[in-house]
C-alpha cells in the first residue's frame, strides 16, 4: 500500500479521496461491515487533466490483537468524469510538490 501511495501522489499528481458517511453493521465481537461513500479528485499535471468522481466501499472487519482491522475492501463506481484543465488554472500550493504559484 506505501509503495503504490508513492508512485500515485507526487509532485505532478495531487489527489483527494474522502470517504464519509459510513453505515457500520456490527455482526458480533469479531466481525462486522462497513459501506463509506467516496468523493475523488485527482489532478494530473503531467497529463494536464482533472479526475472527479464517486463511489461506494465495502468493507469487512475483523477484531484482533485489540483492535479492528480491514479483513477485505471492495468499491462500486457510482461516476468518473476528466476533463483537461484550462490554461489559467494555477496549483497555488501542493503538499507534495516542490514549487509553489505554478504548474511546474
Amino acid at each position: 500500500v506505501v509503495d503504490f501511495m508513492k508512485q500515485s501522489f507526487h509532485p505532478k499528481a495531487i489527489g483527494m479521496h474522502h470517504g464519509h458517511h459510513p453505515e457500520i453493521a456490527v455482526h458480533d465481537k469479531k466481525s462486522a461491515e462497513g459501506k463509506w461513500y467516496l468523493q475523488d479528485i485527482f489532478i494530473s499535471l503531467e497529463e494536464n487533466t482533472t479526475l472527479r468522481g464517486s463511489a461506494i466501499y465495502y468493507d469487512k472487519y475483523t477484531f484482533e490483537d485489540g483492535a479492528w482491522r480491514i479483513l477485505h475492501t471492495e468499491y462500486q463506481r457510482i461516476y468518473e468524469e476528466i476533463e483537461p484543465r484550462h490554461p489559467d488554472t494555477k496549483v497555488t500550493y501542493h503538499y507534495l510538490g516542490d514549487k509553489l504559484g505554478g504548474n511546474d
